[in-house]
C-alpha cells in the first residue's frame, strides 16, 4: 500500500478515536450522496442544507471533517477503488496511446494521445503536491517607487524645457 507522505512543514491530520468512531450528520450524510450522484462540492453542500458561506467553501470546510473523509474513503475502499488501484490507472494514463485499427483503407496505428498524459501528469503533480491552483506574482517595484519614478521623470523633463525656454 502507497503510504502518504506530509508535504514540508505540515503535519498530517490525525484522525481520532472520537473521529472515527463518529456518526455523521444528516447534512454530512446528503452531501456524501450528493458528491456521489456527481454533483459539486458546492451543490451537493446547497442541497444538503449547508448555509451558501459554507456552501461556497465546501472543500474547505466539510470535506475536511475527519469523519466526512473517513466515510469517503471507506466507500470508495468497498467500491475497490484503492490506493494501488488509482496509482496503477495514473501510471496507465501517463503512457496512453491511441490505437486506430486496419480498415480496408488504412493499416493499423498507434499515437500518442498527448492529451490524456497531460492530464495524468497534471493529476499526478497535484497528488504529490507539487503543483498548486495559487498564482505568485513577484513586485519587483512598488507602486509608490513607480509612481516617484514617473514624477521624477517628469520633473527632470520640466526643468530641462524651463532651461531651453530661459536662454
Amino acid at each position: 500500500m502507497i503510504e502518504k507522505q506530509p508535504r514540508k512543514g505540515l503535519k498530517p491530520q490525525q484522525t481520532s478515536a472520537s473521529a472515527r468512531g463518529k456518526k455523521l450528520t444528516v447534512k454530512q450524510q446528503q452531501f456524501i450522496n450528493g458528491k456521489l450522484k456527481g454533483l459539486s462540492s458546492a451543490k451537493a453542500a446547497r442541497e444538503a442544507g449547508y448555509a451558501p458561506s459554507v456552501a461556497r467553501k465546501a472543500d474547505a470546510i466539510i470535506t475536511q471533517s475527519p469523519a466526512v473523509r473517513q466515510a469517503i474513503e471507506e466507500i470508495l475502499e468497498e467500491a475497490g477503488v484503492t490506493t494501488r488501484r488509482l496509482a496503477q490507472r495514473m501510471r496507465e494514463g501517463l503512457d496512453a496511446n491511441l490505437v486506430h485499427h486496419e480498415t480496408a483503407n488504412s493499416f493499423r496505428e498507434v499515437h500518442v494521445d498527448f492529451s490524456e498524459r497531460r492530464e495524468m501528469v497534471e493529476l499526478a503533480l497535484r497528488v504529490k503536491g507539487l503543483l498548486v491552483d495559487r498564482h505568485q506574482v513577484q513586485m519587483v517595484k512598488t507602486l509608490e517607487e513607480i509612481l516617484e519614478e514617473s514624477t521624477g521623470a517628469r520633473s527632470a523633463e520640466i526643468s530641462e524645457q524651463g532651461d531651453e525656454y530661459g536662454r
